[in-house]
């Protein structure tokens, strides 16, 4: 049961940290973050994403995803998607 939950976690990924998400918005000049789950839609294939409600650089209200590729070395690192 251990290999088969390592090898599932390897191909899936794991969702991303909160300390991720928020790091991935605020370096793109977000503020005013709130982190309203995971996101099952908002992402792509292989992509474990998290929903957002935050003010962004120019001072508007805005909804998305940030989509971060799992914990192995060769997925990517996280987007914000709208």
């Amino acid at each position: 049961m251990k290999r088969f939950t390592i090898a599932f976690l390897l191909l899936a990924g794991c969702p991303a940290t909160d300390e991720q998400i928020k790091q991935t918005l605020v370096n793109a000049g977000f503020s005013n973050i709130n982190d309203n789950g995971t996101a099952i839609f908002g992402c792509g294939n292989h992509e474990i994403g998290s929903e957002f409600t935050a003010t962004n650089p120019q001072g508007r209200r805005v909804s998305g995803y940030v989509c971060c590729g799992g914990y192995t070395p060769f997925t990517k690192g996280c987007t914000i998607r709208y």
